[in-house]
């Protein structure tokens, strides 16, 4: 084995020169397991390898540490993203095609002088030497140690932070506060040693005066520092009139301006004030005290129109860009884009879920997410691009000067990257995730309102493919995309309308044959066209909440079915989806089903995903015993397809696993086929009934008979069929069904 080789942590600190800028980095403050509260920005990590599963490992072990980590195939890649984006860390694979991992460093640190650079290799002749000198803090060897990682990015990171705290103590004492400063904007001498005798006397120390005799010397001097206040004549030799006031709101737009003008020029003076100017002074008409009082009063104007203006352009919870900033600059975005000739990109960015855990946790937990969804958009773009909050949970991206749509990409990909780090506030994992829709200027798009709707449109597909995923528009056929609306429209009364029913699907014993139980559907009547499949139609009313609404509704009419059934002691499971199982009443609605059916609760079983089990295991603490005590079982689907704690589950009262699909359909390699005999194993060990699922041919059967598996389910047993063509045999008639399916598949 290879072992890591790692530079001491002193070593580490002599690699960064003095007085370098360090960012703000931390691992997210509300990660899982031990990451440390730091500072006010996620740490965000750069790691690039040409091996998948190497990425992927990496990106594991840090994710669950709270970090947010983005992954390059190559070195040209991850050159690609450090020249667009600043990371807290960047590690590199020593060996990979095009440039090496020293290479990489050596472009990298010119670009990123604040990063910290780790190396990881399998090449023993990288030397601890070679790697300092080429400014590499440490290197790791290939296989590591979980553990040595972690440490390892957690020395650089303090180190990190300690030089900044460090650099933030030092001040320059020769440097005044910002506010003692007046910038005092006059070509006129006389005229300027007069106002500033008369200003510096009145204040007393308060401010200093700083002179600009022309336009370009008070530009360059506003990019300098800022300044209390500008007082400025109209007219100079570089700039006259109202362009002189223009030019100083486009270079200091947040500084409060005072127009200094003769005394026979005060309609220019009022006239400049309505453009924007906070005050103005006729010359030879005021003294010390009066120019002070117009200063205050200038600067409380301008302190109060930027409150209005935050008011009125941004998002007062997240302090994002609102919707009507957003359509001001995506206006001048596009102009921007038709003179340089580059692209411009807007991505729609919809949160999945993020209803359930409104409804689950709270509104003021939900106002917490967003303010966290609003850091981490931010931290994954650039400093020129536009993050907007433009809806309850809805954000849009406006990106610019995009040489071409990669670039674009890029951004969605880190978005996407952000969110791959779970979301944690006051002990619980968030099930948030990002759907992305992109619409692009002006390939796809000729105008801002256009450029919206197909950036929208994109966002659909993105939804419908199956959420926290990116799609361009032009991805996705138009006639998708108007499917889809029509889905929306025509749900809107499906069930005031009577147009949703049931479908009941046989579950088997691969020992007897008989069938031991039905999975329940839910099929939906469209009136016109073809039928929608029930992907599409339960995402939608998922999103919009009606979920919960349509579920009770499925919970009563299943067990009013059940209830017909009295010569099938089996049970029926009824499928449920997060939103519904975080529903507060969730419990009572079972049990009134069951009373109004006047069965008892050993005839019904709830079926969840695993995955929604993991992500809300206090609920599923709270609500699974009062099921149970009702007599009601409790099915997890998708069983192995989550990375959810065997002793968590062991914890619940479970009655059936049903295995992932993808265990029994893509069983090609040895380790597939292990991997499928351990989980039939877990789930028989932990007392529960195991249904093997979507089963279709015949060699799937043989395959699980093989492995021990006691129950299936699929097509090849039987299509979900109305309970008017299924009818339960008798307990004592046993069925050949596997037999039967066989011999039809053959």
């Amino acid at each position: 084995m290879c072992r890591s080789v790692s530079l001491e942590l002193s070593e580490i600190a002599n690699i960064y020169p003095p007085g370098i800028k360090i960012p703000s980095i931390r691992p997210c403050s509300n990660a899982m397991g031990a990451a440390r509260s730091r500072t006010s920005r996620s740490a965000r990590v750069l790691f690039a390898d040409d091996d998948p599963l190497v990425r992927n490992a990496f990106a594991r072990l840090l994710r669950a540490r709270g970090f947010i980590v983005d992954l390059a195939a190559d070195g040209l890649e991850a050159l690609a993203l450090a020249t667009e984006y600043p990371y807290a860390i960047v590690a590199t694979d020593q060996s990979m095609p095009g440039l090496s991992g020293i290479e990489l460093v050596s472009c990298i640190k010119p670009l990123q002088p604040d990063a910290t650079f780790l190396l990881v290799t399998g090449v023993a002749e990288v030397s601890r030497l070679g790697a300092a000198e080429a400014g590499v803090s440490a290197v790791l060897g290939k296989p590591w140690e979980d553990g040595e990682v972690v440490k390892l990015v957690d020395q650089a990171l303090d180190i990190a932070n300690h030089r900044m705290r460090a650099r933030l103590a030092e001040t320059d004492p020769l440097v005044p506060a910002a506010g003692e400063f007046v910038l005092l904007v006059e070509d006129n001498d006389f005229d300027a040693t007069v106002l500033t005798h008369i200003i510096e006397s009145a204040a007393r120390g308060q401010y200093r005066v700083i002179r600009a005799p022309r336009m370009s010397d008070a530009c360059r001097l506003l990019k300098a520092r800022s300044y209390a206040v500008v007082l400025a004549d109209m007219n100079l030799p570089d700039s006259q009139g109202f362009a002189t006031l223009t030019e100083l709101q486009a270079v200091a737009p947040t500084t409060p301006i005072l127009v200094v003008t003769g005394a026979d020029d005060e309609t220019q003076a009022l006239r400049a004030v309505q453009s924007g100017a906070q005050d103005y002074l006729l010359k030879g008409r005021f003294d010390g005290d009066a120019a002070l009082r117009a200063i205050r009063y200038a600067v409380e104007r301008k302190r109060i129109e930027r409150r209005l203006t935050e008011l009125a352009h941004f998002d007062q919870l997240t302090h994002l860009a609102n919707r009507t900033l957003l359509a001001d600059r995506l206006e001048r975005a596009l102009s921007r884009s038709s003179r340089s000739g580059k692209l411009a990109a807007l991505l729609l960015v919809d949160l999945d879920h993020f209803k359930t855990v409104n409804d689950t946790y709270g509104h003021e937990v939900g106002d917490r997410l967003l303010v966290e969804v609003a850091h981490r958009l931010t931290g994954s773009t650039r400093v020129e691009d536009t993050v907007a909050r433009i809806g309850g949970d809805e954000f849009a991206v406006l990106l610019e000067d995009l040489a071409d749509v990669d670039g674009a990409r890029r951004v969605a990909q880190r978005m996407l990257n952000a969110f791959a780090t779970s979301i944690v506030i006051d002990g619980n994992t968030l099930p948030v995730t990002p759907s992305i829709g992109v619409g692009v200027y002006p390939t796809d798009a000729g105008n801002a309102s256009e450029l919206m709707r197909r950036a929208d449109a994109a966002l659909y597909q993105a939804k419908g493919a199956g959420k926290n995923r990116c799609r361009f528009f032009g991805q996705g056929s138009e006639e998708q995309i108007s499917r889809r609306a029509k889905i929306e429209r025509e749900l809107l009364g499906a069930l005031d309308e009577g147009r949703f029913s049931l479908a009941y699907q046989p579950e088997v014993s691969l020992e007897s044959g008989a069938v031991t139980g039905y999975e329940v559907f839910l099929r939906w009547d469209v009136r016109e066209g073809p039928q929608a499949r029930a992907r599409e139609f339960l995402s939608i009313l998922d999103e919009s909440g009606d979920i919960v609404r349509v579920g009770r509704w499925v919970l009563a009419e299943a067990c009013a079915e059940i209830a017909r059934w009295t010569d099938f002691s089996g049970r029926f499971s009824v499928n449920v989806s997060a939103r519904e199982f975080a529903d507060p009443d969730f419990v009572e609605t079972v049990q009134a089903a069951l009373r109004l059916a006047a069965i008892g609760g050993e005839r019904l079983e709830i079926e969840l995903p695993e995955s929604i089990v993991a992500n809300n295991l206090a609920d599923a603490r709270t609500k699974l015993p009062a099921l149970a005590e009702l007599g009601v079982g409790f099915t997890v689907d998708d069983f192995g397809g989550a990375r959810s704690c065997l002793a968590e589950m062991a914890d619940l009262p479970i009655s059936t696993v049903k295995l992932h699909e993808s265990l029994v359909r893509f069983p090609g390699t040895e380790r597939r086929r292990a991997a499928l005999r351990a989980t039939i194993a877990a789930g028989k060990a932990l007392g529960l009934r195991v249904v093997a699922k979507a089963i279709e041919t015949p060699e799937q059967l043989a395959m699980l008979e093989e492995y021990g598996c006691p129950n299936a389910q699929g097509l090849l047993f039987g299509l979900p069929a109305p309970a008017t063509s299924v009818r339960a045999p008798r307990d004592t008639e046993v069925r050949a069904v596997a037999s039967d399916a066989a011999r039809r598949a053959s």
